[in-house]
C-alpha cells in the first residue's frame, strides 16, 4: 500500500501550502516597548527615548465620558510596541465624537511605525485568506 504525500494535485502547491503554513504558526507579534518612555533635552524638550526626537504638542479633542469610540485593534495590539504613540481617545479635530479640548504628546515616529505594522498585518492577512487559512484574528 503507497502513501501519496502530496495529495494536494503538484509538488509546487504543496511547498507553497506548507510555506504558508509556517508563516501562519510564526505568526506576528508586538512586543512590549520595556524602556522609559521619553526623556527632556538641554532645552527641556520631551524627546520619545526610542526614536531619540522631540515629541509633538498638540491641542485637540478627547471622547466626553459618555461615548467609547474604539480603535482599530490592530493598532491596540501595535501600541504597545512603542513608547510614546498618540492616546487612546484622543482626535486632532473636532467631530461629534470628540468634543472636550486636550492638550496631549505624542511621537510622530511611534504614530508612523504603528501604521506601517498594521498595514504589513494587513497584507498578512490577505495573503492567508486567499489560501482559505485563517488569519488569527
Amino acid at each position: 500500500m503507497s502513501v501519496n504525500l502530496f495529495r494536494f494535485g503538484s509538488v509546487l502547491h504543496a511547498v507553497a501550502v506548507l510555506a504558508l503554513a509556517v508563516l501562519v504558526s510564526c505568526g506576528t507579534t508586538a512586543r512590549h516597548y520595556k524602556g522609559k518612555e521619553g526623556t527632556t533635552d538641554a532645552d527641556g524638550d520631551i524627546i520619545c527615548m526610542k526614536h531619540r526626537q522631540k515629541v509633538i504638542e498638540v491641542d485637540g479633542y478627547r471622547q466626553s465620558d459618555e461615548i467609547c469610540v474604539l480603535p482599530d485593534p490592530d493598532y491596540i495590539k501595535w501600541r504597545i510596541a512603542f513608547p510614546m504613540p498618540r492616546p487612546l481617545g484622543v482626535s486632532s479635530t473636532r467631530s461629534a465624537f470628540y468634543v472636550e479640548p486636550v492638550h496631549y504628546i505624542y511621537c510622530s515616529a511611534c504614530e508612523e511605525a504603528i501604521k506601517v505594522k498594521m498595514e504589513e498585518e494587513k497584507k498578512r492577512r490577505r495573503t492567508l485568506s486567499k489560501f482559505g487559512l485563517k488569519t488569527g484574528g
